[in-house]
């Protein structure tokens, strides 16, 4: 029987060609996260989300006030991962520190529910910044095209599978008709896959503040960007409920399969392994 996916996809991290040394120590890297789901599942993952905010309205209220106090741009009422490292850094007294401590279980609590649907696959793409210098075009490019071949791979059991993909969308109008033309472009001139006949011909676009699936997206895209820099939280996070739910081959490897470096460098694939390797996953 022929199934819907739902695929919700976000970035962390930010890419320059020719990248100052205080970018890169900001950005040290570009990722792309995504995460398919059964479509007919969608409402459980709503609703799980939507029950976690109501009993975090108090926690929601603490944080606006923090994001007003701290001048951080952004929704007021979204809890964004960046918004809770920014955070982080500035506040000082024990009680804002336990917002914090509050903001990460809120997070934990948000990536459990992809672990309560009967089927969910995370994919990455990669780019390590500092070994790259190719325009931003091609690079968001490539992050989309091998984030959209691993989806049809995933999916292409059946003829009759269609995959629908969901991005929060760019900042400005531009970037917005740059990524559909370059969705359209890889759908249809793909040098690797002939045709993506599982995939919907269009891309959408979800503000994030209004999408639980692109907020899950941020948390998954997030939590890599932490484990890759070696933050503790990160880690836990990344080992307790990222890594199980990676796309793998059937060695259980993700490299190649739920996590891909942008562009492909057998050196940066080396050194993805170590990373892995490291946290005794």
């Amino acid at each position: 029987m022929s199934t819907i996916y739902f695929v919700f996809s976000d970035e962390s991290g930010n890419y320059k060609k020719n990248s100052s040394e205080r970018f890169l120590r900001r950005n040290p890297y570009y990722i792309r996260s995504a995460y398919i789901i059964y479509a007919h599942e969608w409402k459980k993952l709503r609703n799980n989300f939507q029950k976690i905010n109501e009993n975090k309205n108090k926690l929601i209220e603490e944080v606006k006030a923090l994001k007003e106090k701290y001048s951080l741009e952004g929704e007021k009422n979204e809890i964004k991962w960046s918004h809770i490292w920014q955070l982080d850094r500035k506040i000082k007294n024990q009680k804002e520190k336990k917002v914090i401590d509050n903001l990460i279980e809120f997070v934990e609590e948000s990536l459990r529910i992809l672990h309560e649907l009967s089927y969910c696959k995370i994919i990455y793409t990669v780019t390590f910044n500092n070994s790259v210098n190719r325009d931003e075009k091609d690079i968001k490019k490539w992050h989309i095209q091998d984030m959209m071949q691993r989806v049809q791979m995933e999916i292409q059991d059946d003829f009759n599978n269609l995959g629908v993909l969901f991005l929060d969308p760019p900042s400005s109008n531009r970037e917005l008709k740059e990524f559909q033309e370059i969705y359209k472009d890889i759908f249809l001139r793909d040098s690797f896959i002939k045709e993506y006949k599982n995939l919907k011909d269009t891309i959408n676009f979800e503000p994030s503040h209004h999408s639980v699936g692109i907020q899950l997206a941020d948390y998954v895209a997030g939590c890599f960007n932490g484990f890759l820099r070696g933050f503790k939280t990160s880690t836990n996070l990344f080992k307790k409920l990222i890594y199980p739910l990676l796309r793998k081959d059937d060695k259980n490897n993700p490299l190649g399969y739920g996590i891909i470096e942008v562009p492909k460098d057998d050196e940066i694939r080396q050194e993805l392994l170590k990373k892995l390797e490291k946290v005794e996953l």
